[in-house]
């Protein structure tokens, strides 16, 4: 009925009534997970909260498949909360590389210490929480998964489901709170349902080719019988990228290569990185081959909120570098490198290339130094 019509049995509004409850959906998944749930080196019969804790950082902004084996490596090396604790962080960048989003390795780390202090890996959302790096998705999760505790974690592959299982049709940026209103009966199983509901979105419930035909679910799934699989849940709202022009001055001497440390809190911070320059500044009116030499007219025109320390590149020799820009995506920047030969170079270090497996380098670099490998 109508917002102001007379509600004869006494109970809630339409639109206050409470959403559907999931008891059959959350058996549906569990009976899913029970038969067809993924391996991974983190998800054991007893779960340790060590491996849950860890697992669940790797794999924000990162896949199963890549996970996988940086994890075993982590575990190898740092087999408990107290050995990673103890650690220099710089320890801890060197596993990581590779991994991206770096700002994860260094609020580990933090996490890492202050838990250790504490005891241990905490069983409460409101400890969990407060820790560096763990927001309300990565809480809930160690708290399902490790402790039990009966909690969702809702990100992208919760929504998705849900939406189309219960054809939510509200803005995407008003999923998360609809389906923390929704009645949940966990069974007692709620760490198994959190991984039943990720295994499911991510073999059958996929984005783009979604398995209906394979689904248990297909006859209850509103999605599905409204033909509005391909249209739910509704587009979240596309954030543009910045793009960003900048030159990186390579210099190799003698088996080395010129490298500076990004300062922690900065962009790619606490890693070794070629150093960069805000191309429009050094190079005004690059039109000529690579052959030409330019010299570079003034200092300090890093892009200093990049936390990038000057060079110290003045009056070096300066060949342009054939072939396209390096692309490189962060997450609010689109990044577009071109290379620059440097005769000399004043940097924080010159790394000998034989060792560069000691130092933990951005996957930037890497990319930089693949280009350069002749």
């Amino acid at each position: 009925g109508d917002a102001g019509s007379d509600n004869q049995h006494g109970g809630p509004e339409p639109q206050a009534r409470r959403l559907p409850c999931c008891q059959f959906f959350f058996t549906q998944i569990l009976k899913f997970y029970d038969e067809e749930k993924r391996d991974f080196p983190w998800r054991t019969f007893s779960p340790n909260p060590y491996h849950v804790y860890i697992s669940e950082i790797m794999l924000q902004q990162t896949t199963t498949t890549t996970v996988k084996n940086y994890f075993l490596r982590f575990i190898q090396q740092f087999p408990a909360l107290d050995a990673l604790a103890k650690v220099d962080v710089s320890a801890v960048f060197l596993l990581w590389q590779g991994l991206g989003y770096y700002s994860r390795a260094r609020n580990l780390h933090k996490a890492a210490q202050i838990m250790s202090a504490q005891g241990g890996i905490p069983n409460q959302y409101t400890d969990l929480i407060a820790l560096p790096g763990i927001g309300d998705y990565t809480a809930k999760a160690i708290l399902a998964i490790a402790f039990n505790e009966p909690v969702l974690p809702i990100d992208g592959n919760i929504k998705r489901v849900f939406a189309r299982y219960f054809g939510l049709a509200a803005p995407y940026e008003q999923l998360h709170a609809i389906i923390e209103k929704m009645e949940f009966d966990f069974q007692g199983r709620s760490g198994d349902i959190c991984q039943g509901l990720m295994d499911f979105a991510n073999i059958i419930c996929l984005p783009k080719t979604p398995k209906c035909a394979q689904c248990s679910l297909q006859q209850s799934c509103q999605a599905y019988l409204t033909n509005k699989v391909d249209v739910l849940p509704r587009p979240k709202k596309r954030v543009e990228k910045k793009l960003m022009l900048m030159d990186g001055l390579v210099c190799i001497k003698d088996g080395c290569i010129g490298l500076n440390l990004h300062k922690s809190g900065t962009l790619l911070g606490g890693l070794w990185n070629i150093p960069m320059v805000d191309s429009e500044a050094v190079f005004p009116d690059v039109t000529s081959s690579c052959a030409q030499h330019l010299e570079l007219v003034r200092a300090g025109i890093q892009k200093e909120k990049l936390g990038l320390s000057p060079c110290g590149v003045v009056g070096c020799q300066v060949f342009l570098s054939s072939g396209k820009p390096i692309r490189h995506i962060f997450t609010h920047i689109d990044l577009r490198l071109t290379l620059r030969f440097l005769e000399d170079l004043e940097c924080d270090e010159f790394v000998p290339l034989s060792n560069l497996s000691d130092y933990p380098l951005s996957r930037l670099t890497m990319k930089v130094i693949e280009n350069i490998r002749l």
